[in-house]
């Protein structure tokens, strides 16, 4: 329930002791079902972190033990999908797109549909197919009839298209899409819609910071600041700091920020966020003459420019 603290203490306190305890060399030792669960926690520990390399090893590992057609297989598929999108082995994850799409048909499992367009869509726009990535995103709506959380799958549906909007430049559309949202939230319980108002205001500083309306990115800052946030959010929010004071030529005032956010950025490797940090704070210690820094700035986004 975006209770930063609690979601911390089960990492440290449940998910990783399991992990330490029984993630060695010796598990093939362990019951059948205690292999598939310790298996399972290890792909969503590695996802949460971004490292898909161990994540999709991981997988493999799982999908040996697990029957074909089962829910099971297909959320190890969905899973698949995922970590060869983000190490882009494109071939490979329309493989298994192809792949899980036949069995879902011949098996007539239409209730993960909206699952598997959802994680294809993804592919699309990894290999620039951004109007296929909506037009998939929009199929996988049309099959929510058939699945069984719709309401997780809505708000998955709503967060990839205000994402894909808001990157594409159609903020008009974006906007639509984050009221839409809004609307339906409002159908929910208290404690639902509090859960979203980060969610939201981030989407909205996304969508103010595109458009660089610097008065409404400093309002839903503030709006930010007044709530509850897990790390993620709040590591955006000093993202977006950073950027106003950029834009206000506040120069101590951004580098405070943009440090404060960085090493974040760094471990779990979110290549667009630091993208723009790199640049900015190469040519930020350049204008303050620390020539030193800005060339190791530059040398890290040539080499993050050259493994995209």
């Amino acid at each position: 329930m975006n209770d930063a603290v609690s979601h911390e203490y089960l990492h440290q306190n449940y998910l990783n002791f399991y992990l330490e305890k029984y993630g060695r060399p010796d598990d093939a030792e362990l019951p059948l079902p205690a292999k598939k669960a310790m298996l399972f926690y290890k792909i969503q520990f590695y996802r949460s972190k971004n490292r898909y390399h161990e994540a999709l090893s991981q997988v493999n590992r799982l999908s040996e033990h697990v029957q074909i057609g089962t829910d099971l297989w297909l959320t190890t598929q969905n899973f698949k999908m995922e970590a060869c999108i983000f190490l882009k082995q494109y071939d490979q994850a329309k493989q298994v797109f192809e792949g899980t799409m036949r069995r879902v048909y011949e098996d007539r499992l239409f209730h993960r549909l909206s699952d598997l367009y959802i994680a294809y869509s993804g592919y699309c726009y990894s290999m620039g197919l951004y109007q296929e990535a909506l037009v998939t995103l929009s199929m996988a709506e049309a099959h929510l009839v058939y699945a069984v959380n719709q309401g997780n799958m809505v708000s998955t549906i709503l967060n990839n298209r205000i994402i894909m909007l808001t990157m594409q430049g159609d903020h008009e559309k974006a906007e639509e899409e984050i009221n839409r949202f809004e609307g339906l939230l409002a159908r929910e319980a208290a404690e639902v819609r509090q859960q979203f108002r980060p969610v939201l205001l981030i989407y909205r500083c996304e969508l103010a910071l595109a458009q660089k309306q610097w008065g409404l990115l400093t309002q839903y800052i503030q709006e930010l600041k007044a709530i509850e946030l897990t790390t993620d959010q709040e590591m955006s929010v000093a993202y977006y700091q950073c950027q106003l004071a950029l834009a206000h030529g506040h120069h101590d005032e951004f580098m405070g920020y943009a440090l404060s956010c960085l090493p974040y950025y760094e471990s779990n490797q979110l290549t667009l966020r630091l993208e723009s940090l790199y640049e900015a704070l190469a040519a930020v210690s350049e204008e303050l003459r620390k020539y030193k820094e800005s060339a190791s700035y530059y040398k890290k986004l040539v080499y993050l420019l050259r493994s995209k």
